[in-house]
Parts: C-alpha cells; structure tokens; sequence
C-alpha cells in the first residue's frame, strides 16, 4: 500500500504496526494483533515492505541482485496431522548443487524441543530462496506456527511454482501438479509422501527457471519481476455504454442481461446487488475467466431489471435462460425438469421492487407457484385476496402446471432460508379467514424499514 510505503520511508528504523496503521492509515483503534495483522496483509501486497526482527516493519532494502544459476532455492510442503502438529518437508535445490532434503514434525505444544525444530528449520533455509507450489498457503502455516513457538516468522516470501506455471504457459491449463509436470515433459511422481512431493515440485522450480532463463530472465528479481500480475482495463470503446452507466445500476437485487451487437442475448446473470456484480467484469483486473473474456469480446450492451429479493432474481434468471439460451449460460440445464416441493401449501411475503408494495409467493404442490404483488397500505388488498384465495381454492386443472425453474429453485432457496423467511403455512393457519388476517398483518408489518432491509440481503 503506498500509505504505509511513503510513511515508512522517511523512517529508516521503522516504525511499530500499531504507528503504522494509526499514523498511516488514520486506523486508531487498531492495536495489537490487529494492527499486526493490518501492516502484514500491506506487506504481502507490498513486496516493498519487510518486517524487522525487532518487531517493527521497515521498507526493505534492496539487496545484491541473485543469478538463477548461483543461487540455493528450498521447496517445502505441509501437512496439519489430525492432533493439530504440523509436518513440514524441505528439499534444497539448485543449479550446483545436489538436492538435500529434510522433514520435520512441529507439535502443538509449547516446548524447548519444538523450538529447537523450529531453529532447525530456520537454519536449513537460511540463504536460500524459498518456494513451493502454493507459497502463500505454506509460509502461512509455518509461519503460524513459528510465531506461536518462537515469536519470529522464518519463511519469507519467494518463489510460487504455481504462478510460475501459469504465466510460463498462458495459453495452457494449469491448474495441479499434474499440469505442470505435463507442460515441463516432466514425470508427476508426487508418491504418498511429504519429502517424495517436495522433491518432485523441486523438479518443476527447475524446469521453471530453465524457461525463464532462456526468456532473458537471468537474476530471482528479474523472475520475481516476471511474475508480478499486468493489471489490465476493459475498452469501453467497443461497447454501447460507459463507466458512467455502470455506476448509474441500482444497488438492488436483480437481473442482467448481456446482448451483442445484433441484439442477441449472450448472457443472463443475477444478484443481490445488481450493480457491483456487473461492474467486476469490467473492473481493472491482472486475470480473468476465460468465459469473461470471451464475453468481453462479444458484449454491447448491458440491461438490468431490478426485483425485491433473491428469491425473485433466481426464478426470473431461470426464466429468461430457459426462454433465449444464452451462449455463455452453461447452467441451462440445472434449472430444468420438476422435483416436489415436499411440504404442505404455504404463502411466502417477500419485497418488491416497488417500495410501497410487497411480493406474495403461493405455493402448493401440485401446480406452479404463483406471484402476486399487493401494497403495503393495502389499497389494493380486495384484488389480491382473490388472486390468492382462487389459487389455493381451484382446481389444480385449471391452474398452470409446475414450471421448468420455479419449484426446483423454491425448494433450494426454501432449505436455505426457511428459518429467516416469513412463511405462513395454511395448514397452521386454521380457518379461512384467520389465514387472510395472517396475510394482512404480515403485508403491514413490512413497513417497517428494518424488515425490508433484512429482505434486500
């Protein structure tokens, strides 16, 4: 973060992580591990910024440039034992040298035998570029376990084989061991244990560097340089709308439909909050999905239809989906077929996309559910009523037969929601007309703001 960056560099000696985020970034209730955690998670982000042994954080200091071919490079890999003790395996690497490899066991408890493990690990990385397949999830543990034993962190940051693998091969999938060893030519002989997996991953970090050696990367840095994500921006100029229509979408649960030049539906998507899920496919980003991208290419224009609820925006998803067929919908067939509802005749009072109305969802088991919007000063009551009461009272004949979304999504969303939801089932209801009273009392009662505000999330 440029804020704890610009502070810490008029301070050579550092500065405390509680300094740092009540100086910098004006966080004056964080302290301790919180303030901790605040500057940690800035220096991950910021590879500029260190911690000291001290306990402070300070700008880190650039040092003598490491060529690939001279340097020692340690892979390790984890494991969390089911009693909470931590397995860790190390296999020092390099262009010169001969591969050694080590493992450890670092129990739970506190004690001068798990220090002295930890010493030991310490000392077997120290003056090597460490590395591993998932760095971040590595160093993560070990250091969450160092700290806890010896108060220091001992894995810094290094080198991720993964990363290396997916910005070595952009045009390939790469997304497990077994990818990479496939686009090295390189044998997947990852075996059932710990030490066995590192020294494999091993030789991935080696054919790794090789590539990045013949690519003109001759130095870590340079390779630490290579992997850095290219932040990329989206071309407003190719679509129909700008950024100001995108910040113009409501805030609300919803629908939106993504059409191509020749007014063809490409996609259909739904939210709770319509405008920041349009907006993350055009926001800056350093990767995105290949779908996204090829939706990016085909793309002009954006709609959006607002609704009240979740429950709203899937059904009517599920609809537009089944009626247009979008290219880039892949879950055409999940919304399609019937299942029971499995639970007796019920009415469900939800918001609406109107303000002085609510949404009134009558269910019964053998026909489609049906919705009915009503206002909450119930002006409107007398027409609605018959609406309800003609659905519960006719003839399942003569009513729509179950749709191609709604009963399967309902009975999802129900097993979810059931405990928050207002639900009124008839057979608790009694007679009729105490029924039509529930229903009345619950409409009114979603004037009250904090109900609806529950409903909108």
């Amino acid at each position: 973060m440029d804020k704890v960056f610009t502070y810490l560099s008029d301070r050579p000696d550092g500065a405390s992580a509680e300094e740092i985020a009540r100086e910098a970034l004006g966080l004056t209730g964080a302290v301790g591990l919180v303030a901790d955690q605040v500057v940690r998670a800035a220096a991950e982000a910021d590879g500029r910024i260190s911690g000291t042994q001290n306990g402070h954080w300070s700008i880190r200091r650039e040092p003598a440039r490491k060529l690939l071919r001279e340097t020692t490079y340690a892979v390790c890999d984890v494991h969390e034992e089911a009693d909470g003790s931590l397995t860790l395996a190390a296999t020092r690497v390099g262009f010169r040298i001969r591969n050694e490899t080590q493992i450890w066991q670092i129990p739970v408890e506190r004690s001068e035998s798990a220090l002295r493990i930890v010493d030991g690990v310490e000392a077997f990385l120290s003056g090597t570029v460490c590395a591993g397949y998932r760095l971040s999830t590595i160093r993560n543990c070990v250091n969450a376990v160092s700290r806890f034993h010896a108060g220091r962190e001992i894995v810094p940051q290094g080198l991720c084989i993964s990363r290396m693998a997916t910005r070595s091969f952009p045009n390939r999938k790469v997304r497990s061991r077994a990818d990479v060893a496939d686009a090295l030519s390189l044998p997947c002989l990852e075996g059932d244990y710990l030490d066995q997996r590192t020294v494999t991953v091993a030789g991935f970090l080696m054919g790794l560097l090789e590539w990045c050696e013949a690519r003109g990367h001759h130095t870590v840095e340079s390779v630490v340089e290579f992997l850095k994500p290219t932040v990329t921006s989206v071309d407003f100029e190719s679509f129909a709308f700008d950024e100001a229509y995108l910040d113009e979408i409501p805030s609300v649960p919803g629908v939106y439909v993504m059409r191509d030049v020749g007014g063809n539906v490409i996609y259909v998507g739904k939210s709770v909050h319509l405008r920041d899920r349009v907006k993350t496919y055009f926001s800056k980003r350093s990767e995105r999905e290949e779908k996204t991208l090829r939706i990016l290419e085909r793309i002009w224009t954006v709609e959006v239809e607002e609704v009240g609820s979740e429950l709203e925006a899937l059904i009517l998803e599920a609809r537009l989906i089944q009626a247009t067929r979008p290219e880039f919908n892949k879950q055409q067939r999940v919304h399609e077929g019937t299942e029971p509802i499995d639970r007796d005749p019920c009415l469900l009072v939800l918001p609406s996309a109107d303000a002085g109305s609510v949404e009134l969802y009558c269910v019964r088991e053998d026909r489609d559910l049906i919705q009915v919007r009503v206002r909450k000063d119930l002006a409107d009551w007398r027409y609605a009523w018959t609406k309800v009461e003609a659905y519960f009272d006719g003839d399942a004949e003569e009513l729509e037969k179950p749709g191609i979304a709604s009963r399967r999504i309902l009975k999802r969303w129900l097993r979810q929601k059931e405990n928050s939801v207002n639900v009124i089932d008839l057979g608790n209801a009694g007679e009729r007309d105490n029924f039509k009273r529930l229903v009345e009392e619950h409409v009114q009662a979603a004037d009250n703001e904090a109900w609806e505000k529950v409903w909108r999330v």
